[in-house]
């Protein structure tokens, strides 16, 4: 992950994950959309507990914000009001981020300023405005005077981000062109073969990152610019899903692989139907709660 800094030494120094430590009274409140979601991650009950302190309620998720894409330079800069791309609280959001994403900073983790800071060689201020945007965009949820902790992919969340790329995907191979689909079909084999190598030797992170690229084509084939945007910011919470699959992903990677290869059939023969039910049962697949 060497290409967030600019230097592959960042990311081993970044501080190891630690559980969280919330007064007991504390229920965590995970952001996964506009709208807030209770949840507990084992820090306490919210009913109150012994301690007598009073458990700050996290920031209100102010809007969609990033949802866990890659957004192009321009659409960070004009659209989040982010900082200069390359400035030192942009370099800091990226890279707790990539943490988050990859899963070397779980669910539940407690994320501190000054551990933060010192591993990335900046100061407390760009490390405070990368968790601000961090917390806007429902990565975490920050506790004044204690820290930052890891928000999960909850089940609804889960369930949307499979009904959006659903959405997605299946609109992009209805749209398609003859032409189109079958170049695309033939790109889609060359990822295919990549795959295969990838489980055979047993690379997880590729294997993830060609997953990404391989449904992001369905997207791209139907031409729409609008909807091509969106699935980009879908994308890194796709990869946490995954990431936090890692345990079993090697050894389904061989059935993933042929639902891969269906459903580049179905496009290359411009079957919308059957692509939307491959596609739905593939879902389910990796998308545990569908």
């Amino acid at each position: 992950m060497g290409r967030l800094l600019g230097d592959p030494r960042v990311r081993d120094a970044l501080p190891r994950p630690r559980a969280a430590q919330l007064p007991t009274s504390c229920a965590v409140l995970t952001l996964t959309r506009p709208r807030i979601l209770g949840r507990t991650v084992g820090l306490g009950g919210s009913g109150g507990g012994t301690s007598g302190e009073a458990c700050p309620a996290p920031a209100p998720h102010r809007a969609l914000g990033e949802w866990g894409g890659r957004l192009t330079t321009t659409e960070v800069n004009v659209g989040m009001g982010a900082p200069p791309r390359g400035s030192a609280s942009e370099r800091a959001h990226e890279a707790i981020r990539e943490s988050i994403v990859d899963g070397s900073y779980a669910p539940g983790t407690l994320l501190s300023e000054n551990e933060l800071a010192a591993a990335l060689g900046v100061s407390r201020t760009p490390v405070r405005a990368a968790l601000a945007r961090l917390r806007d965009d429902g990565w975490i949820t920050i506790y004044p005077q204690r820290g930052a902790v890891v928000n999960a992919l909850g089940p609804e969340e889960i369930l949307d981000i499979a009904n959006a790329r659903h959405v997605l995907e299946t609109s992009g191979v209805a749209e398609v062109s003859r032409e189109a689909a079958l170049r695309i079909a033939e790109e889609l084999r060359d990822i295919l073969e990549q795959q295969r190598a990838a489980h055979r030797d047993q690379r997880v992170g590729d294997f993830i990152e060609l997953s990404i690229r391989f449904h992001s084509r369905f997207v791209e084939a139907g031409g729409n610019r609008h909807l091509i945007d969106f699935s980009a910011r879908l994308a890194d919470r796709q990869r946490q899903l995954l990431y936090s699959q890692r345990g079993t992903l090697l050894a389904r990677m061989p059935h993933l692989i042929e639902d891969h290869e269906r459903l580049v059939d179905a496009l290359r023969d411009r079957d919308a139907d059957l692509f939307s039910h491959l596609l739905r049962q593939h879902l389910a697949t990796t998308h545990p709660t569908v």
